[in-house]
């Protein structure tokens, strides 16, 4: 954990800022994809394989942040890299729990949101048209085929054969829906940062009166 002594020595306001935010999404990270995980195991009947390789690799990455955040370098490349790794993840998921009728396919959105509070405040459209791309991409994979020659096939009552005007369609909805929470979330962020900055103007305003109080009763 970050203490405020080293506030003072390390970083700016923002960044300081971005480090508490990666902590507690380290933690919230590895706690979400141990609940997912643990459901495709039970209800998806996800393969032990899968199921053990992507926790114990979200284990050893959440290690891997904690150490690189403890540095306090390169804190924004750190967050760019994290959500890279979350959006391939979350393509696992889509993979191994249906493809195009992936009920997962919703943690995009989480991905999205999470952009948007952690870097600039486009970053929620940048994100939605990566995840858009992402899944667009293995879904066309899936269908191909091209993937059971590389990863462990999903379980049959998943591996559904669909027509490419049925992945299409589905393709189409998912990535309007994508960019319409990547719009979404975009004028969230900026409704919020304008509230903070209307609460800092505040704040200094309410400083200056006190000031000026004080040295009016001085005089």
């Amino acid at each position: 954990m970050i203490s405020p002594k080293d506030w003072k020595i390390h970083g700016s306001a923002s960044e300081r800022g971005l480090i508490l935010k990666l902590e507690r999404i380290i933690l919230l990270r590895l706690l979400i994809v141990a609940f997912f995980l643990t459901l495709g195991a039970i209800v998806f009947e996800m393969p032990a394989v899968v199921y053990y390789g992507v926790l114990s690799g979200f284990l050893v990455l959440s290690f891997f942040y904690t150490l690189w955040l403890a540095t306090k370098k390169y804190v924004k490349v750190l967050t760019y890299f994290q959500i890279v790794v979350d959006l391939l993840a979350i393509t696992i998921f889509v993979y191994y729990t249906g493809g195009a009728d992936s009920v997962l396919a919703t943690l995009y959105a989480l991905a999205t949101v999470g952009a948007g509070f952690l870097l600039f405040p486009n970053a929620p459209l940048v994100v939605a048209f990566l995840s858009s791309a992402f899944f667009v991409a293995i879904v066309a994979l899936d269908a191909s085929g091209w993937l059971l020659a590389v990863l462990p096939p999903p379980e049959r009552t998943f591996h559904i054969s669909r027509d490419w005007l049925y992945v299409g369609y589905m393709s189409y909805v998912r990535v309007t829906i994508f960019m319409i929470i990547g719009f979404l979330s975009r004028h969230l962020v900026q409704s919020i940062g304008k509230m903070e900055q209307s609460l800092q103007a505040k704040e200094k305003f309410s400083l200056l009166g006190e000031m000026a109080m004080y040295l009016a009763h001085e005089i």
